[in-house]
């Protein structure tokens, strides 16, 4: 599992952009062992198309390649890419799409929906173009992913569509806070709160209880101070008067 994800970090680091070949009248697959973006045997025998895609992500400011991005469930992320066509045949740029894949197995969590551009846009040599697509992260658990951007170009006069990989971006959906209006949180500001009433209301309980056993007992001393003993009855007859 660690030399799993070194080797996925590893790939973060790739500059050369390796496509296959999608029929044009076919839909574009998801099967993510469809993108090469590593240099495997394999590789060599498919097309490839020499195109620089970059991107960043406007929400977030400048980070680095191994930084895991911090988003909340519901958060949108738009990816900002700069697509250069440095081959000697002119192309389209036709959509922008992807996937969510999990850190820990690369297993597909989501698929970003595809952006069609309509009509398409034209990708000639050495031209240079910039498009956006904005990734909502709805129903996703608190974990770690890494975003999988995949751009599909077509050359001009050509029924073949070539599906390009972009660089990974790592990320972390986390947990958003919770609100105060929030049914469980709510049920704990009340738990709380009968709580203290409750330790209140002994307190002072029993603070008045002793305080009234306090005044009974100071009463009862002077009562007892106060009372007049008549003495007469234990004087003989003769000294009566």
């Amino acid at each position: 599992m660690k030399f799993s994800k070194l080797s996925l970090l590893a790939l973060l680091s790739a500059t050369t952009i390796l496509g296959q070949q999608v029929e044009g009248d076919k839909e574009i697959p998801e099967n993510d062992d469809t993108i090469v973006i590593d240099g495997s045997a394999n590789a060599n025998e498919r097309p490839t198309a020499n195109v620089t895609i970059t991107y960043t992500i406007l929400e977030k400011p400048p980070y680095q390649i191994n930084d895991f991005l911090e988003f909340e469930t519901e958060d949108v992320a738009t990816l900002n890419y700069t697509i250069t066509n440095n081959e000697n045949v002119n192309y389209t740029l036709n959509s922008v799409g992807g996937a969510i894949m999990r850190f820990e197995d690369s297993v597909t969590a989501a698929n970003i929906t595809s952006g069609k551009f309509d009509p398409v846009l034209r990708l000639n040599v050495n031209q240079t173009v910039s498009v956006q697509q904005r990734v909502t992260f709805l129903d996703m658990k608190d974990d770690d992913y890494y975003i999988q951007p995949k751009v599909y170009v077509q050359e001009l006069d050509s029924p073949k569509e070539l599906e390009l990989g972009a660089p990974l971006t790592l990320m972390t959906i986390m947990k958003p806070p919770m609100s105060l209006f929030d049914p469980q949180f709510l049920s704990i500001q009340i738990l709380i709160v009968g709580v203290i009433g409750a330790v209140s209301y002994f307190f002072l309980n029993y603070t008045l209880n002793g305080k009234k056993k306090n005044n009974n007992n100071s009463n009862k001393t002077t009562n007892a101070n106060n009372k007049k003993i008549d003495t007469s009855s234990f004087l003989p007859e003769q000294y009566k008067k």
